[in-house]
């Protein structure tokens, strides 16, 4: 797992311009969940702690406002073991791969300002600056995802099909 892991981490890190975030400690240095370079910044272990599960994975992934700025990977889609994804707040954009249908965390928040497709102003959309702007369509999202939609948003957009 240790390997894919690090693969699908690299690839979020290069997509995002990694080398340009507030906090990359750690990331691109090792295995993010092996040894003595297992310190990944943002990697959260099923306790709600920095750090990996005992058996490699990691449940969280909470690099929220951190000044990631690109596209998301497709890769995202192989972080199955996710229970939180928190990318909200940097200035993410493109179309969201269709892989993160894949995901089912129970606490996600990518501060989606697919709103501002519909006409509707930042400050609806989160009220920052950093705003995500995923283009459309957006994919099926995570239940726990596609509900941010809702607060975010007002009026709520449809819920994904």
């Amino acid at each position: 797992m240790s390997s894919t892991l690090r693969d699908t981490l690299t690839a979020l890190y290069d997509s995002t311009d990694g080398a340009n975030w507030r906090i990359n400690n750690g990331w691109l240095t090792g295995e993010p969940c092996t040894g003595t370079t297992a310190n990944w910044h943002g990697l959260y272990n099923a306790q709600r702690q920095p750090g990996c599960n005992s058996d490699g994975t990691i449940s969280g992934l909470l690099l929220w406002n951190n000044g990631l700025r690109g596209t998301l990977p497709s890769e995202l889609g192989r972080l199955t073991t996710l229970d939180q994804l928190y990318l909200g707040s940097n200035s993410l954009s493109g179309t969201l791969p269709t892989e993160i249908e894949q995901l089912n965390p129970t606490d996600c928040f990518l501060t989606i300002a697919q709103c501002l497709a519909t006409g509707q102003s930042t400050t609806n959309c989160g009220g920052s600056a950093n705003t995500n702007n995923f283009a459309c369509p957006v994919p099926r999202l995570p239940t726990a995802c596609a509900s941010n939609w809702a607060i975010l948003c007002n009026p709520p957009l449809p819920p994904s099909p």
